[in-house]
């Protein structure tokens, strides 16, 4: 039978999902975070501040660590991931020899990056070369611009809002190309950076 719940109840409610929208804020600290969480009707936005909420770390952005890859945590230390026998699970091992299950190295020194092989369109299944200044319209006729923030992040813009590819296709896809918005009125306002010339990394998370 379905659960009661009473007015007033305090509880504590646990979630998972793929952080699809980051609060930007004048330091590198964000205020909250939009998760996508899975649901019947398609994936559901739920916006979280981060000064009421505890967040676990699950899977890095780049995807689970795979033997030869090389990867750097949030203090810039080098890791190395290999295979653990004894586990039948990946490893990494810093340059200074500590060595933790990746779950755990991403849970305790997270965010992890991958850094070789690097990310490139053809390692990020299903999306596309996608160009600073690109303009996609998704489903309901509205636009998102592709942009970049100055650490490397690939974004889409629409409404005052950035978000990652994923969960703009997801929510409200297909997109498709529809060309170049006119310089003027690119959104760069928040961002350190002008628009990249070159294409970008697809898929950044």
């Amino acid at each position: 039978m379905p659960e009661h719940y009473k007015l007033g109840e305090r509880v504590r409610v646990i979630v998972e999902g793929l952080i699809t929208h980051i609060a930007p804020t004048c330091d590198a600290f964000p205020e909250e975070l939009t998760v996508d969480l899975e649901h019947s009707a398609g994936p559901y936005g739920v916006t979280v501040p981060l000064d009421t909420a505890r967040i676990e770390r699950l899977v890095p952005a780049d995807g689970v660590p795979q033997p030869g890859e090389i990867w750097r945590d949030r203090h810039g230390r080098t890791w190395f991931a290999h295979e653990n026998s004894p586990n039948a699970d990946i490893a990494l091992r810093s340059t200074d020899g500590t060595c933790h299950l990746w779950r755990s190295a991403n849970m305790n020194y997270g965010p992890l990056v991958r850094t070789y092989p690097p990310s490139t369109p053809e390692r990020a299944t299903g999306v596309p070369e996608l160009r600073a200044g690109d303009l996609w319209e998704d489903g309901d006729g509205d636009q998102w611009r592709v942009v970049e923030r100055s650490d490397g992040q690939v974004l889409l813009f629409f409404g005052g809002e950035y978000r990652l590819w994923e969960g703009v296709t997801a929510k409200y896809g297909p997109l498709k190309r529809v060309g170049l918005k006119p310089a003027e009125l690119e959104p760069y306002d928040d961002f350190e950076n002008g628009p990249a010339t070159g294409p970008l990394s697809g898929g950044a998370a």
